[in-house]
């Protein structure tokens, strides 16, 4: 059983949820625990960072990294989801030109307020909003601000089907983008299909699918870091990390500048835990083996 901290890039199939894709990387994999970080609908495929053991601590990094997405949005379709999964509840083939809808997409640009759909993860008062969906019950969803980065749309020979390629933020609901564009367009508008391209720092180049996987994908969990601090100290200093003891922190290097540190054991320089910036000095802010 690999019991090991470590990532693996998952390029994750249509029909399946976020928990069933890992569960089976964790299956094939003889994985002891794991997790991940950012889900994918069911209807979605692309890049799903898998968290093994210790790194599971990590998922709230992984989810703040920035985010690249392609598919398509069908336009002139309302459902239930915001996507071609939920229930229709209007749906026309008059829609505004390409040039209209590239136009008004601008507006989505920059940071924004967004609410979530209707069906989705998002908790109010402890209850799912999905959950509440599938009761037939409306959740009151409060906005919340994400930000687009890039928002590129091009023309298919379907007047009601676009192209859509986005960037953006941690949180960021490309459903929401197509269900909020279609309100301007006054027609409506949903997704199609959605695709991850990119978790910073993974591109979904360097995944791999479930019949592809070994145990050689498995990659080290300080890759999520790419522009941190190495702190390569011995072993006494270690286990005071390790162990919480904060004290060590006057002994060691200042972040100067830098968000991250990594602490490496000096004989093995294996990864052993994360420190970040509070104030002018490190704080723990993940054991990877404790």
């Amino acid at each position: 059983m690999i019991s090991i901290p470590g990532i693996i890039l998952l390029d994750k199939v249509a029909g399946i949820s976020s928990a069933k894709a890992i569960q089976e990387v964790k299956n094939k994999l003889s994985i002891k625990k794991i997790g991940h970080g950012g889900t994918l609908d069911p209807g979605a495929t692309g890049l799903l960072v898998c968290l093994l053991n210790g790194a599971t601590r990590l998922a709230s990094f992984v989810e703040h990294g920035e985010k690249i997405y392609s598919g398509t949005f069908r336009i002139g379709t309302v459902t239930t989801s915001d996507d071609i999964f939920g229930e229709v509840i209007s749906k026309t083939d008059k829609v505004p030109s390409f040039d209209q809808i590239s136009k008004l997409a601008k507006n989505f640009l920059g940071k924004i307020q967004q609410i979530p759909p209707n069906v989705s993860a998002v908790k109010v008062n402890g209850q799912r909003a999905y959950k509440a969906a599938r009761k037939g019950e409306s959740l009151a969803l409060k906005a919340r601000e994400v930000e687009v980065m890039d928002f590129e749309l091009s023309p298919t020979r379907e007047s009601t089907i676009v192209n859509y390629k986005i960037t953006c933020s941690r949180g960021t609901y490309i459903r929401s983008l197509a269900r909020d564009l279609g309100d301007l367009l006054g027609c409506g508008a949903c997704v199609e299909s959605l695709r991850r391209l990119r978790s910073f720092p993974f591109d979904i180049a360097n995944s791999k699918t479930i019949n592809e996987l070994s145990s050689l994908d498995i990659i080290p969990w300080d890759k999520l870091f790419p522009n941190s601090k190495a702190l390569i100290l011995p072993e006494e200093q270690v286990r005071m990390i390790v162990a919480g003891n904060n004290r060590v922190f006057s002994d060691i290097p200042k972040p100067n500048g830098f968000g991250f540190g990594i602490v490496y054991e000096q004989s093995s320089q294996n990864p052993l835990g994360l420190l970040k910036v509070e104030g002018d000095n490190w704080k723990i802010a993940a054991n990877i083996l404790s």
